[in-house]
């Protein structure tokens, strides 16, 4: 009896501290005790577990009544799945201890580098692995204990996709009801804007096309003559006002498109009604999404476009699994994916990786082939377009050194951190292809454009440079690393956010470097009250606790890695496959020059709603149309 009391007592024991060690991981502050503040505490005593203590002092915050709370809580949770619910004997899921471990890495890291674009609060003196270990397992213990119920929950749980009372634009018409409802809910901020903004890259593109400046293939010819060609259109019609009129449209019609294509397919994968009325529902009256249509630029179009294949690619893999593939699927994957592809550059590289991937599905020899086939002949068309696009426009080709953002990064932070071990070649070969003596001035942690400005666009001294490159990287790999992570921790650590671009595009630029006058652009409303009370009301609920998550990219990512972790816990491996295009689209973002660019992951954000419709229906309807 004695026994099973103690026994008692040390669970209950163990899942109180657990609880203690997750509250410190939510509340707490990465913070770095100094010197100054652990001797004012200690008096100056030199006692190892004095200064421990007075290190603890600093470092854990007094949350008060929160604190408190946050641990009643998480002790009531912990209790009830480890002690009450859990069955004995019950083994520990490998995938929910491997997945814990991931999420518990991206939050600890995500909190060095945003506070400190480092790993400084992870490993800079012994106290701080002591304290950020904590961290680590009170948000592992935590991840695991949320996956571990989730799992659980789709495991007993099967949802009907038969609808219990009909939506008329959303059930009987399920492209164009869904299309004319995200118009209705996007006209407000059209309004506000109209005829609509413009930024940095459209009046770029302009430019080239009008001849004002020299065209360049740095951003793509294809998407250069839609642009400049609908902007021709409305100069011919009425005005440049017209022109930035028919290429907010054209955005409208193809973003809102796209959209409502994938709540049609969800529909026809038998997603159930209340998932896709709550996707819906984001798409329309999330500000996040409202605000992209009505500001000009080929992020938007490519963003559709590249949401249409991520759509088709999915639609591929359920009819793939039920033996009902046909070459229309194909074509229809190769012509969205040569699209996007040829809207902007990286688009070549998920679409062609993400094939590749797509190759690997159980499926028929001759259709492995056939996919193999189709990816090659993608790739092989988009190159001959846009080559002669190129020629028939006369483009300069980009400078092949601009997409080395993530080595100049790299270089650049070297330079600055340990400049007095580079050598007399490294400084020669370095400063052949960026200003060496600028690099650690200029060097920003989340923007690369600083470094890239000094860039000499000689693509013939890369190799040696790489070279280079790589030595250094032996010598501090750390340096590298934490480069790369300062440069993209926004896109996967959900407090993060960007601290040089804004979160939308809702203004028309006014420098004169790009917007040479040549154009009369202008919102037609000028007091821009409507604009100004839209724009406040973004930001208030990008603060509002909770509802502000859907405004920060690494909640997306987040969840994106949940549904691969779902994927591998269900040993379904083509819903992973099915990620791949969100996954590498992410990866495009962590090799972009700047951390936390909401214009770069948008796809992802409109990804996502969809992906989990289509797991829904892979997993939980399947099971119930099965049983």
């Amino acid at each position: 009896m004695k026994k099973r009391n103690w026994q008692k007592i040390c669970l209950e024991l163990t899942v109180f501290i657990m609880a203690v060690l997750s509250s410190i991981a939510l509340l707490g502050n990465a913070t770095i005790p100094t010197s100054q503040e652990v001797e004012k505490l200690t008096g100056g005593l030199a006692n190892p577990l004095l200064r421990f203590v007075a290190k603890l002092r600093i470092a854990i915050p007094d949350n008060g009544l929160l604190g408190g709370l946050t641990l009643f809580a998480l002790w009531l949770l912990y209790r009830h799945h480890f002690l009450l619910k859990k069955e004995k004997g019950k083994y520990f899921s490998k995938t929910c201890i491997i997945f814990a471990c991931i999420f518990s890495v991206v939050m600890v890291t995500g909190m060095s580098f945003k506070k400190y674009d480092s790993f400084a609060f992870v490993i800079q003196n012994k106290f701080q692995i002591i304290y950020s270990s904590a961290f680590f397992i009170g948000f592992a213990i935590l991840f695991y204990t949320l996956l571990e119920m989730f799992f659980c929950y789709i495991d007993e749980k099967s949802l009907d996709s038969n609808v219990k009372y009909s939506i008329l634009f959303l059930d009987k018409h399920p492209f164009i009801g869904p299309f004319c409802f995200l118009l209705v809910c996007w006209l407000p901020y059209w309004l506000a804007y109209f005829p609509g903004s413009a930024m940095w890259d459209a009046f770029r593109q302009f430019n080239y096309y009008f001849g004002i400046e020299k065209w360049s293939d740095h951003h793509p010819v294809f998407s250069t003559i839609i642009y400049g060609g609908l902007m021709q259109l409305g100069r011919m019609i009425h005005s440049d006002n017209m022109g930035i009129f028919l290429c907010a449209l054209f955005q409208h019609v193809l973003f809102g498109g796209s959209i409502a294509l994938g709540l049609y397919y969800m529909k026809k994968w038998s997603v159930p009604q209340n998932i896709r009325i709550v996707a819906l529902l984001f798409f329309g009256l999330c500000p996040i999404v409202a605000f992209w249509p009505h500001s000009v630029m080929k992020d938007v179009a490519f963003d559709a476009l590249i949401l249409i294949y991520s759509i088709l690619v999915l639609d591929f893999i359920h009819k793939t699994n039920k033996g009902k593939c046909t070459y229309k699927n194909l074509l229809c994957i190769g012509v969205s994916g040569m699209l996007a592809s040829l809207m902007r550059h990286n688009g070549i590289y998920i679409v062609v990786a993400s094939l590749a991937f797509l190759a690997c599905l159980k499926m028929k020899k001759k259709a492995r082939i056939k996919v193999a086939l189709g990816a090659m002949l993608m790739m092989v068309c988009t190159t001959i377009t846009s080559d002669v696009l190129i020629d028939a426009a006369g483009a300069v080709e980009g400078s092949s050194g601009l997409a080395l953002s993530v080595p100049f990064q790299q270089t650049a932070r070297y330079v600055k951190e340990h400049g007095e071990e580079v050598t007399e070649e490294e400084r020669e070969v370095i400063n052949a292809v960026l200003n060496y003596d600028r690099l650690a001035e200029r060097y920003d942690p989340d923007i690369s454009d600083p470094i890239k400005g000094t860039y000499k666009d000689d693509d013939s001294k890369l190799s040696a440079y790489i070279k280079i490159w790589f030595q250094m990287f032996l010598k501090h790999p750390v340096t590298y690393l934490e480069a790369t992570i300062s440069n993209s921790y926004s896109y996967f650590y959900p407090n993060g956010e960007s601290t040089t671009k804004p979160l939308v595009y809702n203004f028309i630029t006014g420098d004169t470097r790009i917007n040479t006058g040549y154009f009369d652009i202008h919102y037609t409303d000028q007091q821009g009250e409507m604009r100004n009370f839209l724009s406040g009301m973004l930001y208030v609920m990008k603060k509002t606790p909770g509802v502000g998550l859907i405004c920060h990219m690494g909640t997306y990512t987040q969840l994106l890695l949940l549904l691969i972790a779902l994927g591998i816990y269900k040993q379904r491996i083509y819903l992973v496959i099915g990620c791949m295009p969100a996954i590498l689209n992410f990866l495009s973002c962590v090799a972009s020059p700047v951390n936390g660019y909401l214009r770069y992951f948008l796809p992802n954000v409109l990804m996502i709603p969809i992906l989990i419709g289509w797991f829904v229906s892979e997993i939980c309807v399947a099971k119930n149309n099965i049983s």
